[in-house]
């Protein structure tokens, strides 16, 4: 069977921004440092070009791009559930909570998520972690799990098995939580 990784599906569309002001997302989650990227070094994922210092960084990044995406494609989570609006955050703003990195516009916003992680973290899950192909496809709920995960524009998808996240992979815009 062959399978395509996320980060080679969504490496084919232009992407639409530098994510993380060009910070590598490996360094953040794996040693917990803000080390910028470089240009020579890049993957495109999910609309968003991230940049990485070296060719390890950047392979770890594609082998599981799931793990080093902002939570909600960079916006701000706390936005999205007060306000049900899409706001970017900014890296000067950012929280590391449970291995997630979130992004803030500004103070507040961290603050507030700081004061209640567990309400905010998972705003950019879609379809309340239930597979999106399954939902669509045979109109029931069936939980995903993390360890199948991917994210399509903002949006954390979860499914159940491989073969179900490789499904929504080959046609994301028919399962997208509208």
């Amino acid at each position: 069977m062959v399978t395509t990784s996320s980060a080679a599906l969504f490496a084919q569309a232009p992407a639409a921004k530098v994510g993380l002001d060009g910070y590598c997302p490996v360094c953040i989650i794996e040693m917990k440092q803000w080390e910028k990227g470089d240009a020579r070094f890049q993957t495109d994922y999910d609309g968003t070009t991230y940049y990485f210092p070296g060719a390890k960084q950047k392979a770890m990044f594609d082998a599981n791009p799931e793990k080093y995406t902002p939570a909600a494609g960079g916006d701000c989570v706390v936005c999205q559930v007060e306000m049900g609006a899409r706001k970017p955050g900014k890296v000067e703003f950012a929280a590391l909570q449970a291995d997630r990195l979130f992004l803030f516009p500004s103070q507040k916003e961290k603050d507030i998520f700081l004061a209640n992680p567990d309400k905010y973290a998972q705003a950019d899950l879609a379809y309340d972690g239930n597979c999106a192909v399954c939902k669509i496809d045979s109109r029931h709920d069936n939980p995903g799990r993390e360890a199948f995960a991917t994210y399509y524009q903002g949006k954390r998808y979860l499914f159940p098995s491989e073969p179900l996240r490789q499904a929504f992979l080959a046609n994301p815009a028919k399962y997208a939580e509208r």
